[in-house]
């Protein structure tokens, strides 16, 4: 007896539609088949073409008999199918469907990429949200990485303003690349100072180049490229299957696109190439066009962060093994374990000429803009490398291979902190993930089915699946190996953890319990990280740089001493390297977790060793004592009666000095003590500290 197979049902193998063929209740030759309804297989999907048989008298009993079979009995069978409105001879599939009908998501339900006009709303409100916490600007200070890793380091070059060089950009032993500081900071700056020379006349410089605007063009361009990620964020939803726009509302609400995405990290940098290099292997159809513009963004990536090459790795091998795929029977599933032999094809030498061609040439341009930038720096000649050509090859500069070299190294880690192994997957991935972390870990059961599966309805996006997994065991794996863990290192998982388990959190499988956890996790750690954690050091600089104006006019130095925070940004204070010299108009001092009665030694010493003599010209006549501390630490009752409180910056959380008690001690406050000088018969400038102190 034949196979029975309801009407419009793709039959299971072309070989049994051979032998059997049900039409008006007939056998019918071996020829029949070829006249049957033929749908040649998808351009996506390479596998056997699939056989429609007419409807017959025996498969609609059939369809009846597994309709019975299905939903209990004939009376059920009967009410179910009138309010679907489907006859007893139509397809049982469709009634199983509407019967398993997913129920809507949160947020929208378009699973097929369509328009959703809730999750459209919804996600223009987080993107609005966005851009004002961008605008406002945010206050919260998270790492000195988010100044000292871009902004500090170029607006010295641009605004010919005093700043403070990093250790990672010292011309001597570079361990970053110059490249990105200049496109996020660096063209922004150089933008904000073109129009102060067009607008010269017209507008005062101070108005277009101010606190603020240097403040907020960063962050700007930093805003631009996450949404440069959202954009490829919605186009690899619709290949995986996945709502878009519960994806993009899952992007938008999350902290490290709220807070860190918004800052000019070298981490949020790689999160957006990451984002562009997923998009290249998984939405563009010719592997050769993969090749290229995958190996131009690997090289990006990797002259940004050398550990990019960790999430980058599976993507690479999800190009390869569609190369072998395609060299190989139709029909196979593409899947990791098709690539374990690659074999000499032509596609997949292709593949990897081009793979590697597109790294070189931006590996190239990268290593000749670093060894320009840093060497023409250190001789202090900007048209060295064009008179001297043969210099370039022989001070060539290749910077992460000297970040490896000091990373690798345990104890240049120690200087910034050593942590337990597993910090990255106890602390760092619960904290910045919180759901999707705890999805993740609930599949990890069915992690042998995820790989090891090849018979996927569709595996295209089974094989995107087992490449998004691959990314995230590699990254935490990887960066685990590192004894200096910090959570900004893992910004780059938040797009494959949302590809592959938003569903739960915040779409149709997700539950009210995981809807509000989300919402209320990732809000009170941006309102804490954007808002209050550290906020008071960058206001503060506002204040710094009013009363260095002030000291300008009135003719008194200016000494900014910080205690108990972050390292003070110097380019947000805007004072000129004309300033500098024995006795420059503003001084910046970060004296990090020092102790109090040390901290008054430092001032005292601060004032009195003038080794200098001060030229009539630059001579002031009194030196001002900006003291910077979080409003916890109260000043010995000796050293408080000689500053006064000036300025107070709210809000600001210190982990240096936590609040005890009180909204008060949620503040940073800006204390100031002025000294009179004297001038010595030899021209040297005397400060007397307690007969000539002032306080204002």
């Amino acid at each position: 007896m034949p196979e029975d197979r309801g009407s419009g049902d793709p039959s299971p193998s072309l070989h049994q539609d051979k032998r059997y063929s049900l039409h008006q209740g007939k056998r019918s030759s071996h020829a029949e088949p070829r006249n049957a309804a033929v749908n040649a297989s998808d351009k996506n999907n390479c596998g056997p073409a699939t056989v429609h048989a007419p409807t017959t008298t025996l498969q609609k009993a059939s369809d009846t008999a597994m309709n019975r079979r299905l939903l209990g009995s004939t009376g059920q069978l009967g009410l179910r199918l009138r309010r679907t409105g489907h006859t007893p001879h139509t397809n049982t599939r469709a009634v199983v469907r509407e019967r398993n009908k997913p129920k809507p998501s949160p947020v929208g339900n378009c699973r097929d990429g369509g328009f959703d006009v809730e999750g459209f709303l919804l996600y223009g409100l987080l993107l609005s949200m966005r851009v004002f916490l961008v605008l406002l600007p945010q206050p919260g200070y998270i790492h000195p990485d988010e100044f000292f890793q871009s902004p500090e380091v170029v607006a010295g070059d641009v605004f010919g303003i005093n700043v403070d060089v990093p250790w990672e950009f010292r011309p001597a032993f570079p361990i970053r690349s110059i490249v990105f500081p200049g496109l996020v900071s660096g063209v922004p700056f150089a933008m904000l100072r073109g129009l102060t020379w067009a607008l010269e006349d017209h507008v005062p410089e101070n108005m277009i180049v101010n606190y603020h605007s240097v403040l907020i063009v960063p962050r700007l361009t930093m805003l631009l490229l996450s949404v440069v990620g959202d954009v490829c964020v919605f186009h690899l939803s619709g290949k995986l299957g996945v709502d878009p726009w519960v994806c993009l509302c899952a992007v938008g609400s999350s902290v490290v696109t709220l807070v860190f995405q918004t800052r000019p990290f070298s981490n949020s940098i790689e999160s957006v190439l990451l984002s562009l290099a997923l998009c290249v292997a998984f939405c563009y159809r010719r592997p050769t066009t993969k090749a290229w513009w995958l190996g131009m963004l690997i090289a990006l990536g990797f002259f940004n962060r050398p550990t990019f090459l960790l999430p980058a790795a599976p993507l690479v091998l999800h190009v390869l093994a569609y190369c072998r795929w395609d060299n190989v029977a139709c029909g196979l599933v593409p899947s990791w374990r098709s690539i374990a032999w690659f074999g000499p094809t032509p596609n997949v030498l292709g593949v990897l000429w081009r793979l590697a061609a597109g790294g070189m040439l931006t590996a190239t341009l990268c290593v000749l803009l670093d060894t320009w930038y840093f060497r023409a720096k250190q001789i202090g000649d900007a048209s060295w490398p064009w008179t001297n050509p043969a210099d370039l090859v022989r001070h060539v500069v290749i910077t992460p291979l000297n970040f490896l070299a000091y990373n690798t190294n345990t104890d240049n880690l120690a200087q910034h902190g050593l942590h337990f192994r597993g910090t990255h997957a106890a602390v760092n991935m619960p904290m910045l993930f919180g759901p999707l972390y705890l999805a993740f870990l609930a599949s990890l059961w069915r992690l042998p089915q995820q790989f090891g599966s090849s018979h996927e309805k569709h595996p295209r996006r089974s094989l995107a699946r087992q490449t998004l997994l691959g990314c995230i065991f590699l990254v935490l794996f990887g960066l685990s190996v590192f004894p200096h863990q910090e959570p900004r290192f893992l910004l780059c998982l938040l797009v494959p953890l949302v590809l592959l388990f938003c569903d739960r959190v915040l779409g149709q499988n997700a539950t009210m319990g995981s809807v509000v956890f989300w919402i209320v996790s990732n809000f009170v750690l941006a309102a804490v990280l954007g808002l209050v954690h550290q906020g008071g050091v960058v206001g503060s600089l506002d204040v710094v740089r009013r009363r260095y104006q002030q000291s300008k006019h009135d003719n008194f130095q200016l000494h900014a001493v910080y205690a108990y925070t972050y390292m003070p940004p110097k380019h947000l204070a805007l004072f000129h390297d004309s300033d500098r010299g024995p006795c420059p108009d503003l001084m910046l001092h970060d004296l990090k977790s020092t102790a109090l009665m040390d901290v008054q030694s430092y001032i005292t010493s601060l004032v009195t060793k003038r080794t200098k003599p001060c030229s009539p010209q630059v001579e002031h006549k009194e030196i001002a004592v900006l003291l910077v501390l979080p409003a916890p630490v109260v000043l010995p009752q000796s050293t408080q009666q000689h500053f006064s409180l000036v300025y107070r910056v709210y809000p600001h959380i210190s982990a240096e000095a936590p609040p005890p008690e009180g909204w008060e001690d949620f503040g940073l406050h800006v204390y100031e003590r002025r000294f009179r000088t004297l001038r010595k018969p030899n021209g040297k400038c005397e400060v007397p500290i307690v007969a000539c102190s002032t306080n204002s």
